[in-house]
């Protein structure tokens, strides 16, 4: 450090500008051949500086062919996104604000919904393994209280998901006698609606259409209204895999996107 510091290796002196010229940039590596030449010399070695300079130059042409690698990532990403919007654009992007209290640890917001003069906080944490509910609570935060209270739902053993459209919460829940969806508003009034839908999915999650909902399944997206599901879009390849977002999976794995909330305000 007082090398790097002293010698004017991070401001461009004339001792840096040399290391520039034989290809050495970073004044890390200026500092660690100094001391290992200096070594060397004690020690009546060769510097072997050619050999210095080519290990720092490997390391970085490494260091950079990963960054392209993944950068063209980000752009297949970008890609894939794009295509499962079904041709969809954003036309607002002005999202209500709340201040919400302090979370548990490893908790995070992943949906907030206004409604009924406050909002619907959805929180997930950071898990492992596979887990059919994709949240680990859903809660109520008034405007004026700012308390979270978890909620319960009449005839909804687990809400999976929920989503609120023209004032009315969309709730999704799976019972024993498989799908359904309830509809309330801040005034109590509640519909209820059986989904049926051909493929046998433990994993759903709603998204917003200009004239009803959405239900995403990992291979499929449905219109609902009111209550009955048609189908919009289904993958090609009959043996798409689940794409475990929230796991740790190894990086030369190949990526699977999910089009969950992305196929919302489908035109």
């Amino acid at each position: 450090t007082g090398l790097r510091n002293s010698w004017g290796l991070w401001s461009n002196s004339n001792l840096a500008q040399w290391f520039n010229k034989i290809g050495i940039h970073h004044p890390d590596d200026m500092s660690g051949i100094i001391i290992k030449s200096l070594y060397r010399e004690l020690n009546g070695l060769s510097w072997g500086l050619d050999k210095q300079i080519a290990y720092y130059q490997t390391y970085w042409n490494k260091v950079k062919k990963q960054q392209e690698e993944e950068a063209q990532k980000d752009i297949e990403r970008k890609q894939k996104r794009q295509s499962s919007m079904l041709n969809s654009i954003w036309t607002k992007t002005i999202a209500p604000e709340a201040t919400l209290p302090k979370q548990p640890n490893f908790k995070d917001v992943w949906g907030l919904e206004p409604y009924d003069n406050g909002f619907i906080v959805t929180l997930k944490g950071w898990r492992k393994e596979y887990n059919p509910v994709w949240h680990d609570g859903v809660y109520f935060i008034d405007s004026k209280s700012r308390k979270l209270n978890p909620i319960t739902l009449a005839n909804c053993p687990v809400i999976h998901d929920v989503v609120v459209q023209n004032n009315s919460a969309n709730w999704l829940c799976k019972g024993d006698k498989g799908w359904k969806l309830i509809s309330t508003t801040p005034s109590h009034h509640t519909n209820s609606y059986t989904i049926n839908i051909p493929e046998n999915n433990e994993w759903l999650r709603l998204g917003k259409s200009k004239e009803g909902l959405l239900l995403i399944s990992p291979d499929s997206i449905f219109e609902i209204k009111s209550g009955k599901p048609s189908l919009l879009y289904k993958s090609n390849s009959k043996n798409r895999q689940y794409p475990q977002f929230d796991s740790d999976r190894p990086r030369d794995e190949e990526e699977f996107f999910f089009a969950q909330r992305s196929a919302a305000q489908h035109q």
